[in-house]
């Protein structure tokens, strides 16, 4: 067969009739100027890149050709001609890359093409750059705290030098109050879903992040214009620039997560925040690089479009790991919600851990040929350094330990436990305790540690609530056991915690509600042992009933024998409580209301229980009290009377929690001398 008619035959049949013509003769075109097809084949000409090259500029530059990409007219009128060559042997534009090829492309084609793969890494650099500042605004949050809190733990001096009309603005509109409105530790509620708001200082620093990394996306795109189909070519570059920086974004933000959500962060230890502090951003962090994941992932589907090739696309490491790293993100950002949380703590965690560890599995497979492992290496070294001294913890308490586990009415466990006294207990402190029974060992949750007024020989104790988790199986198998007591191996880790410096301050009130005794007690105790100060205390514990006056009357007793110590319980029944200007029906809750607790159960409520007399001996200057307190005026009016520097701590239910924060931020500025607010609560 001749060359026009074998050109002729080859175009109807790629083309159809219609187009026929006008491809015929950029085919002809093409194929005089290729020497190396004397026979003019098509199986010749489509495996020769001058002949592909000006191929598609010929029809390019028909009068009415649509802009389309390269390979696709390549692949019209070469066919099953170009079935042995590999898709990433071609360039977005459809050419032969001259390295697999060894042929010369035109020098004007082919100075451009250089210049956009230059032009691909300035904008990686750049990108690096923007990431960094986004990883350097973090660094200067965490220095700016770590400074404060060297400051708050430097001298008594020092707090009173930085107590100014203006840092008591600052505290009261800025770091104390909740983003919008009074809730903070209590969560909000849309029909039956439940979610956390941070405090104002918290959504400050976040949204100042989202910023960040929103208007780093604008600058320095520098785009090449090519003779011919410029709103293609723009959008192929474009698309890849930005999926480029979307990816650069989000990989650099790696470390941080991992390292903001383990338990052994180093910079609790220098800032002074608390693990839940660390874990709001740890969540809001997770779900930039969701977004900006989803933004790579879309900017590389419309790259791969416009090129051509995006089902072939699917058989490459590069992109199937990339899917499957998105959606391990995506599903970990929806099960994080607080709702899922709450509904089933137990099953968010297993499922949490298995999707990170795969997401990070992708990410490595992702990257492992690309320039940004630096990245995936330095989250995997603060995971490995969060577990290894996790391990480290559980060996320095010991891997013998014993406990004396004994149900001390329906819902409260004591857990006396032996450890290896290689630390001492300090107020603030908490471990994680593994219960050795061969259903649940894996499972471990944070118990406050308290010491007993008794000399207790190196042990330690703790009071846990039982709830829809380790502690609820604990429970059911102590009802079974004589005496409902029993002797049970344990694992402890720990300890963890900051401890606040209440000894500095001349006023404190320590509020408790519930089962959160145990978070303020153990300050108490701490300044008990302090005879020598002149400190006045005031420890005030709301309760539902008088049953937890048998399992804690000793340690009220006490702090009674100490003439520094107010200790008044309310024993509230079936009241509401806390009461005050902002309490209603709505938002008064028993002690025991429903809340989320670190197994992720709710908590039921107690007020249903009948109150009980309680047996046990009371030091005479313990005050039991029938009401409800009204916390929102108590708080108010110490601050205004009080002419010494006063401290506030609470730890109960998120509406008690809300009500003392909120009567302190609004009566900051009427202090006589300084006045600080302190939280004590597992929150994650």
């Amino acid at each position: 067969m001749d060359k026009k008619r074998s050109i002729a035959l080859v175009t109807t049949l790629a083309l159809g009739r219609a187009n026929a013509s006008g491809y015929e003769s950029c085919i002809s075109s093409a194929a005089g100027q290729i020497a190396k097809c004397p026979d003019q084949s098509m199986d010749c000409l489509c495996h020769a890149s001058g002949f592909v090259q000006e191929l598609i500029t010929c029809v390019r530059e028909q009068p009415q050709s649509s802009p389309v990409p390269g390979s696709a007219i390549v692949a019209e009128v070469c066919g099953e001609h170009r079935r042995s060559i590999e898709k990433r042997k071609l360039d977005p534009r459809g050419l032969f890359r001259k390295r697999d090829w060894g042929e010369e492309t035109d020098p004007e084609i082919e100075a451009l093409n250089h210049q956009v793969k230059m032009n691909g890494r300035q904008n990686g650099m750049m990108s690096r750059n923007y990431a960094s500042g986004m990883l350097i605004f973090l660094a200067l949050v965490i220095v700016l705290r770590t400074i404060s809190n060297i400051a708050y733990k430097a001298s008594r001096k020092m707090l009173q030098a930085f107590d100014t009309p203006l840092s008591r603005k600052i505290r009261k509109h800025l770091l104390l109050p909740a983003t919008a409105g009074t809730k903070h530790s209590h969560p909000h509620y849309a029909g039956p879903y439940s979610f956390n708001i941070p405090t104002r200082a918290q959504t400050l620093i976040l949204v100042a992040y989202y910023i960040i990394n929103f208007v780093i996306y604008f600058p320095n795109y520098t785009i090449v214009k090519y003779p011919y189909d410029q709103s293609l070519y723009h959008s192929t570059q474009l698309s890849s620039m930005i999926a480029d920086r979307a990816g650069i974004i989000a990989i650099s933000q790696f470390p941080f997560l991992l390292l903001f959500g383990g338990r052994n962060n180093f910079l609790i230890w220098v800032t002074g925040w608390p693990l839940d502090y660390f874990n709001v951003l740890h969540k809001w962090i997770g779900r930039n690089m969701v977004i900006n994941l989803i933004i790579h992932a879309i900017c590389y589907t419309v790259y791969c479009a416009l090129y051509g090739s995006y089902s072939s696309e699917w058989t490459w490491p590069i992109w199937y790991w990339g899917f499957i790293g998105l959606l391990a993100g995506g599903i970990i950002v929806g099960q994080s919600v607080h709702y899922l949380r709450a509904l089933k703590y137990e099953l968010f965690l297993i499922v949490h851990i298995l999707l990170a560890v795969l997401f990070t599995i992708a990410a490595w497979k992702h990257l492992e040929e690309l320039v940004m492992m630096e990245y995936v290496y330095a989250a995997v070294a603060c995971w490995c350094f969060d577990r290894l001294l996790r391990l480290v913890r559980i060996v320095w308490s010991g891997v013998r330990s014993k406990a004396i586990v004994t149900l001390k009415d329906d819902n409260i466990i004591e857990i006396d436990m032996e450890y290896s006294r290689r630390w001492k207990p300090f107020a603030g402190a908490y471990v994680f305790v593994h219960f050795l029974r061969w259903n649940r060992f894996w499972q471990n949750h944070p118990f406050t540690v308290i010491e007993s007024p008794k000399e207790t020989n190196g042990r330690i104790k703790i009071l846990a609530r039982t709830k829809a988790g380790i502690t609820n199986h604990t429970k059911t198998f102590l009802e079974q056991q004589p005496g409902k007591s029993t002797e049970i191996g344990v694992l402890i880790e720990g300890p963890y915690g900051t401890k606040h410096h209440l000894q500095r301050y001349e006023r404190i009130v320590l509020v408790a509600g519930g089962i959160g005794v145990t978070g303020v007690y153990c300050y108490a105790h701490d300044l008990r042992r302090k005879e020598q100060s002149k400190q006045r205390i005031s420890f005030v514990w709301v309760v539902p009933d008088e049953r937890p006056l048998k399992w804690f009357a000793e340690e009220l007793s006490y702090l009674a024998e100490d003439p520094r110590f107010d200790v008044e319980v309310y024993i509230n029944h079936q009241q509401g409580m806390i009461s005050g200007p902002d309490s209603s029906e709505g938002d008064s809750s028993s002690i025991d209301e429903v809340v989320e607790t670190t197994d992720g159960a709710k908590e039921k409520n107690e007020n249903d229980v009948s109150p009980v007399e309680s047996s046990a001996e009371l030091h005479h200057r313990v005050q039991k009290l029938y009401q409800t307190p009204d916390l929102y005026n108590r708080v108010k009016n110490v601050i205004r009377e009080e002419d010494s520097m006063t401290a506030f701590m609470v730890c109960g239910p998120g509406t008690m929690n809300d009500c003392v924060r909120k009567s302190v931020r609004d009566n900051l500025v009427d202090a006589k001398s300084r006045v600080d607010y302190f939280e004590e609560a597992f929150s994650w």
